[in-house]
């Protein structure tokens, strides 16, 4: 990890080709086998390597460095998705996300604090939902729509072995799945980018910085109302309410993580601990995450950090 960060701040272009290539191979590997588990997995990675070095290139050096690495590896990218005779139009995903790292990062280096940068990916984040809810209407029938019109899409999802009610769960439930493991996706890039920094000019910061990760209490209110407001509203405002209280989920998964990461290191525990929580929230993903979750709202309330300090 070490060394690819080395590779990256050496310069302009070595982020350039590290952010392009990574995102490039990793896409056309999804692409080329999204049945195939491991190479998937190798797949997502490179494009978590991918975020984390555009990241580092804009907290290092500023938000105009940043920038113009992000157009460079954008045509470094689309270059070779050229040469490989392969569609852009995963280009609607990846350049927003992108964009959405950048402003991220620049948040984080200019606040030094991981809430502020938590806030502004859920404010980036909700505005792209609101705006595709508006402009779409139904995001699960925009869908089901794109799928019908697909026949490559129609015969994937006729070989899953899924039947006809079961398809239609899977893409009313898409809109939802998308939002959390994008918001997820940037989250964790960003933090990778920022340990990455820590690593190379200021050992030990990311951990300091990290174990004080809090969100505003006005994000807590916001959590109790769209929880509470569940109830209320037609089928589409549910499913925004939904997404919308999804990705606040995914603010306070963080928080709940800092917290872990807080008790292990003050609490006298041994690092073992924290392997065993990420392989619970690996393998129990269902189970972990809402554990967690309520950890990092609980410490917006009474504040666990300050006991466990005492």
């Amino acid at each position: 990890m070490q060394l690819l960060a080395e590779f990256v701040m050496r310069g302009r272009w070595h982020a350039s080709v590290v952010v392009g290539c990574f995102a490039a191979i990793g896409w056309f590997l999804a692409i080329l086998s999204p049945m195939q588990p491991l190479l998937l997995l190798f797949a997502i990675g490179l494009g978590f390597l991918s975020s984390a070095a555009l990241s580092l290139s804009v907290l290092r050096r500023g938000f105009r460095e940043g920038c113009l690495v992000l157009v460079f590896a954008i045509c470094i990218w689309m270059a070779l998705f050229t040469t490989l005779k392969v569609g852009l139009d995963t280009a609607a995903v990846t350049v927003p996300i992108w964009v959405t790292i950048c402003a991220a990062s620049m948040v984080l280096r200019t606040t030094s604090s991981q809430g502020a940068m938590l806030v502004s990916i859920a404010a980036l984040v909700g505005c792209a939902v609101a705006v595709s809810y508006l402009t779409l209407g139904d995001l699960s029938d925009w869908l089901e729509q794109q799928v019908t019109e697909n026949p490559e899409l129609m015969k994937a999802m006729a070989g899953s072995g899924l039947t006809e009610k079961q398809a239609r769960i899977q893409l009313r439930m898409m809109p939802l799945a998308m939002t959390v493991i994008a918001t997820f996706g940037i989250v964790a890039t960003t933090l990778l980018g920022r340990w990455w920094q820590s690593l190379l000019y200021n050992p030990g910061g990311f951990r300091q910085e990290f174990h004080s990760l809090r969100l505003p209490r006005g994000m807590l209110g916001l959590f109790a109302v769209l929880l509470l407001t569940q109830a209320i509203g037609g089928e589409a405002a549910l499913e925004v309410l939904a997404v919308l209280l999804a990705l606040t989920g995914v603010l306070y998964l963080f928080q709940g993580l800092a917290v872990m990461h807080f008790r292990t290191l003050n609490g006298g525990l041994s690092q073992f601990w924290l392997v065993g929580l990420y392989a619970f929230l690996f393998l129990a993903t269902m189970l972990t995450v809402p554990l967690i979750v309520l950890t990092g709202v609980s410490d917006a309330i009474f504040d666990l950090r300050r006991e466990i300090k005492s």
